[in-house]
């Protein structure tokens, strides 16, 4: 989770990209991890979907509206691909 320190921040959902872990949730709202100190809330309402806690997920905002897509980083994809 994040630490002490963290500060959670509003997602920009006229035209935010987000990426990374979900870590928490509250009723209306999903947590994703942006760095060490940073999460993301996401008002559930918006996204097309509800990732789990722990789903590794882009978020790409439009007029109000999330799309909740799988991430996978670059370099876990390539060793898989050898």
């Amino acid at each position: 989770m994040l630490g002490d320190s963290a500060k959670t921040l509003a997602a920009q959902t006229d035209s935010g990209a987000y990426r990374g872990p979900i870590v928490g949730e509250t009723e209306h709202h999903l947590i994703q991890r942006q760095s060490a100190r940073t999460g993301i809330a996401h008002p559930k309402d918006l996204l097309d979907r509800q990732p789990e806690i722990g789903e590794n997920v882009r978020i790409n905002y439009s007029d109000a509206k999330g799309v909740v897509r799988e991430f996978r980083e670059r370099a876990k994809a390539q060793e898989r691909g050898r």
